[in-house]
């Protein structure tokens, strides 16, 4: 998966939080915090085929990924979560879940140019 665009629609955060800069500053570092732990839980399930679990995480991943404005990775989860949930075309998760995982460390990255940008 190449990616050449920004991911994270900041214009969305902009919005949520009123344009105020502390609350985004608490928000970015917020996920920044968790989305790592999410990334490496959601690997760990899908490489122990615990498909329950893949889907669990993929399912609380998506409602953060969506409130943060990264549409693309809430897409992806939420194919990850019906996929693990009605247990089919399981071989689609691993691409799934790599892209995820792709697109989690360019939100990072994001997130963290970001915070620079805002001080």
């Amino acid at each position: 998966m190449k990616l050449t665009s920004q991911l994270t629609n900041f214009d969305v955060l902009n919005e949520l939080s009123g344009n105020d800069t502390k609350f985004l500053k608490e928000m970015l570092t917020t996920y920044l915090e968790q989305l790592p732990k999410d990334l490496n839980l959601i690997i760990t399930a899908h490489e122990n085929k615990n498909w329950k679990k893949t889907g669990d995480i993929a399912h609380s991943m998506k409602s953060s990924a969506k409130f943060m404005g990264v549409d693309e990775m809430h897409k992806d989860l939420s194919e990850v979560e019906n996929l693990c949930r009605d247990q089919s075309q399981l071989n689609k998760v691993e691409n799934l879940v790599s892209n995820v995982y792709e697109m989690g460390m360019t939100v990072i990255m994001e997130l963290k140019q970001k915070l620079r940008e805002i001080g």
